[in-house]
């Protein structure tokens, strides 16, 4: 191969390079708004912890642990951020396994799937609050806790 075409090549790599980094940015992380979930408690009493939070004006991140407290398996936790109007944003979250909150509770498997992350990168800085709102969610019955980083 020659220079030139080694040059040609390295140019078409860079740039689909950036052009797949910047529909990543814009796809992965655009979130629109939800339902708001709702305010009272269906669930019996709710165990969590939020182990870390982090919200700058273009940046959202929090990591912790939700379950109920009767061991409850198969519970949907998911994550929406609040806005300056109160409006909610699902954002997207990954469940991971938690066996030390397993063996703190001594609930068998029902915490091991307790654990969450969920990340966003918000284009609109003005919206954030650093609010955020944890839904779990068993059998129908929906129960909601609202924090905020500090």
């Amino acid at each position: 191969m020659t220079i030139k075409g080694s040059t040609l090549l390295f140019s078409a790599a860079l740039f689909f390079s950036a052009v797949f980094i910047i529909i990543s940015r814009y796809s992965f992380n655009n979130y629109g708004s939800a339902t708001p979930p709702l305010a009272e408690t269906s669930l019996n009493q709710v165990y969590y912890k939020i182990e870390y939070c982090k919200s700058t004006p273009r940046f959202f991140l929090v990591a912790g642990w939700a379950g109920l407290t009767d061991g409850g398996r198969d519970v949907i936790t998911n994550i929406y951020l609040i806005d300056q109007g109160n409006q909610f944003h699902k954002i997207r979250k990954t469940t991971t396994e938690r066996n030390d909150i397993v063996k703190k509770f001594h609930k068998n498997t029902a915490f091991k799937k307790s654990g969450f992350v969920a990340s966003v990168a918000v284009g609109e800085a003005y919206l954030m609050t650093g609010k955020f709102a944890i839904e779990l969610t068993h059998q129908g019955k929906r129960s909601v806790i609202y924090h905020e980083c500090k």
